[in-house]
């Protein structure tokens, strides 16, 4: 029979494979025994699989030591102390956050129908951190500042779906990290359907970001019918903290004392939404809103539609950062 000469990477697997039968061999007899039988790899497949196991095990390990070692100061991470500084600045330590993150569900209305522009716009004005979709913030890359806080939106009602008063996952942690987020911000409306699912998406998520120092914020509104009720807002509010998150943006209950007892229930900061206008109220009714949760204790306001809706967004902006940044 003639004798066909094997390839090259051939003979270095059988080499490599006869040193492993030597080291394992518990005497010369043994490996001596091993050489009678043919080698196949097939046959050292099992083995194979341990030596992965091993390795996918110890790199697991390696990544939970990494991890614990980020976390165990708690939350004097370095990465997530970062980042919150950015989003809460001056003496003060407040934020001034522009939420415009509505096209979702409001469609392309006046005010954000240009996202470089209005970017610009609330900028200059005095906004120190923005709060919009990751579409949004591309689009609008060119009027961001460096020092300009983000917050990217990784969950969208779509005003469209029959299904949309419910928010729904559009992106992730990694997102969050290519682009360069300060935090990330989950909105979970209680009342509607599905809000146990998003509860339970948003307790996933901070357990996801926290070894990794990104500050998450929830976004916890009450019933409809009790949207700005003090009680109903502790209680939406002190589940976000209870879940986990960094910070809680919920409804101003309408007066300062009230607003008070919030801000008491729940030990780590809260910044206020804006809402929409009622009625015929004046830019001076925003301001005075803001004023207020600042007095109440917020460590920040979210205004969105009263502010990009308006004539003059710039100088609304403006008026808002003069009411509590001295």
């Amino acid at each position: 029979m003639p004798c066909l000469r094997m390839p090259a990477w051939q003979s270095r697997v059988v080499v490599r494979l006869n040193r492993h039968c030597w080291i394992h061999s518990k005497s010369l007899t043994g490996y001596i025994q091993t050489q009678k039988q043919p080698v196949f790899i097939k046959n050292y497949i099992p083995t194979i699989k341990l030596r992965l196991n091993l390795i996918r095990n110890y790199l697991n390990l390696i990544k939970l030591f990494c991890n614990y070692y980020f976390v165990k100061e708690g939350e004097n991470m370095f990465g997530k102390n970062r980042r919150l500084n950015r989003l809460f600045v001056g003496n003060e330590k407040l934020c001034l956050l522009s939420p415009l993150d509505h096209g979702g569900w409001l469609g392309p209305v006046k005010g954000l129908d240009n996202p470089e522009w209005i970017v610009g716009e609330v900028v200059a004005g005095g906004a120190n951190a923005v709060l919009a979709s990751p579409g949004f913030l591309q689009a609008a890359q060119k009027s961001l500042k460096p020092e300009t806080g983000l917050v990217l939106r990784v969950s969208l009602t779509a005003g469209l779906s029959k299904q949309g008063t419910q928010e729904t996952p559009i992106a992730t942690l990694d997102s969050a990290i290519r682009m360069d987020a300060d935090a990330v911000v989950v909105s979970v409306f209680f009342g509607r359907e599905g809000d146990i699912e998003i509860y339970q998406w948003l307790a996933a998520l901070v357990e996801e970001c926290h070894p990794y120092g990104m500050p998450v914020i929830a976004e916890m509104m009450p019933p409809e019918n009790v949207s700005y009720d003090p009680i109903a807002i502790a209680h939406a509010a002190r589940i976000g903290m209870e879940i986990g998150a960094d910070v809680i943006k919920t409804n101003f209950s309408g007066d300062v004392e009230s607003f008070r007892s919030v801000v008491k229930s729940v030990p780590i900061p809260i910044i206020v939404a804006g809402g929409p206008k009622t009625g015929n109220e004046g830019d001076d009714a925003t301001v005075k809103m803001a004023k207020a949760a600042i007095e109440a204790g917020a460590k920040g306001v979210a205004i969105g539609r009263r502010v990009w809706q308006s004539d003059n967004p710039r100088e609304v902006t403006r008026q808002v950062a003069s009411a509590f940044w001295k």
